[in-house]
């Protein structure tokens, strides 16, 4: 079979947690957190890996900044050693602090 991935959409939302439940080994915080993010609209990007119909992967970013940039400029250097040296502060949204996850 073939995996495609996508952005994640409202109708994945059960298929999302029942793989974010699997991953940390049946734990409650992290759907917990995953479905706060959503809830809030506070998910930079959120992406699904699917198979045969099912949602079988997840990825979603969630780290805010004070300057607006998106989450491509957070992570990408632009040419090699550009960031060397480079000092920043991660700050997580509140659900994280929340769900104590």
């Amino acid at each position: 079979m073939t995996i495609s991935y996508r952005p994640e959409a409202e109708s994945d939302r059960d298929q999302v947690l029942d793989v974010v439940r699997a991953a940390f080994g049946g734990r409650s915080e992290e759907p917990a957190l995953v479905a706060l993010i959503r809830e809030r609209d506070q998910a930079r990007l959120a992406a699904v890996a699917e198979e045969g119909g099912f949602v079988i992967g997840f990825v979603r970013t969630h780290i805010a900044n004070e300057y607006g940039a998106t989450y491509a400029f957070m992570a990408l250097e632009l040419s090699h050693g550009c960031l060397q040296g480079v000092r920043a502060t991660a700050r997580y949204v509140d659900a994280f602090f929340e769900v104590g996850a």
